[in-house]
């Protein structure tokens, strides 16, 4: 795709101050993003197609032209460190629901267990408040899948889906344009 086709996101700013966040002490480079800026950049971003070729293009006035030429790296830093607080995010989530799954079956085989040995005692004439019982044993066994079965199916999707914007964003190329102060 021609660089007239690349998916652009132009950002504006007249101080640096404007896209970095000020209570960081790390040097410019490692700094991370404001996060009013990293949030735009990240809506921006999920806007165009995942498959465009994606540049961004930082307008600054001419007198940031020497203290911005470590500007790309620093938002390339800022993005991976997202993105790998992200992957790690998503492992913990996904050892998580594994964890809770293991609990939400043994919960259920115990809850299911109860009710069967309640039917075997008392068989089919059991009084209705046995019966209940049973039912609510047989309801919170499986209201316990609920939860694991959830963070395993959806929240899974959810979370790959957000890896793909800050993973495009580590990467950008990103174009200084200086204009006139």
């Amino acid at each position: 795709m021609s660089p007239d086709r690349d998916a652009v996101v132009d950002l504006r700013i007249r101080a640096l101050g404007q896209l970095f966040d000020s209570m960081d002490p790390s040097p410019f480079r490692e700094k991370a993003l404001d996060d009013k800026a990293a949030r735009w950049l990240l809506d921006s971003v999920r806007e165009h197609p995942r498959d465009a070729p994606l540049r961004v293009v930082v307008h600054l006035p001419e007198s940031l032209r020497i203290a911005a030429h470590n500007l790309p790296d620093a938002i390339h830093n800022h993005f991976r460190f997202e993105l790998a607080q992200a992957r790690r995010e998503l492992r913990w989530r996904m050892a998580a629901g594994w964890r809770a799954l293991g609990v939400g079956l043994v919960l259920l085989t115990a809850c299911v267990a109860v009710g069967s040995l309640m039917a075997a005692e008392f068989g089919d004439s059991a009084h209705a408040g046995l019966r209940i019982i049973d039912e609510g044993l047989l309801i919170l066994g499986w209201v316990a899948l609920w939860r694991p079965l959830d963070i395993l199916l959806f929240d899974r999707f959810e979370l790959r889906a957000g890896l793909r914007p800050l993973s495009r964003l580590a990467e950008v190329p990103v174009d200084l344009r200086f204009v006139d102060d």
